[in-house]
């Protein structure tokens, strides 16, 4: 069974890339690279397409280098780490469980390793990237508190259209 899913996952992978879906290609290699069923060739692919879409950001190499992930250093673990911290950059939901609510990432800055959030509470705060891994959890982009941040039309029209779904 594992062989079968790194063979679906690899076709499907390489499938979404030629397409330029690079994120939901990325998607498919971490979920196959979490579940250990990776080789690799495939964590070559994944290392590939994480360079192709986040290669020119200001905070690409900060969030490597916290992974511990380079064209060196390509391992399941340094995979993981690098889609995790990814989640802590601009355009991102976080929520802080002692308080403050759900947040937007709005500003990585680069010489300072820190993060800027704006919390829906109306304050925005700046916070080392290293005090925001440990303090905060990121939110899927499907979690409700997200949505009412990213997508409050869309979270509008399924109050409206289907509430037992929310």
């Amino acid at each position: 069974l594992p062989g079968k899913a790194l063979s679906l996952g690899s076709d499907m992978l390489e499938a979404l890339a030629a397409k330029d879906r690079i994120r939901d290609a990325r998607r498919i290699a971490a979920v196959v690279i979490a579940n250990r069923v990776h080789n690799d060739k495939l964590a070559q692919r994944h290392f590939e397409l994480i360079e192709k879409q986040d290669g020119q950001e200001n905070w690409f190499a900060q969030i490597c280098n916290l992974a511990k992930l380079s064209a060196t250093t390509i391992t399941a673990p340094a995979l993981t780490d690098y889609e995790k911290y990814r989640q802590f950059t601009k355009g991102h939901v976080l929520n802080h469980r002692a308080g403050w609510g759900e947040g937007l990432v709005t500003e990585f800055r680069e010489d300072t390793c820190e993060i800027v959030i704006d919390f829906s509470s109306g304050r925005a705060r700046e916070m080392p990237l290293h005090a925001a891994i440990e303090s905060l959890q990121t939110l899927p982009s499907d979690d409700l508190r997200s949505m009412r941040i990213l997508r409050p039309e869309e979270l509008e029209r399924l109050a409206k259209e289907s509430p037992s779904v929310l």
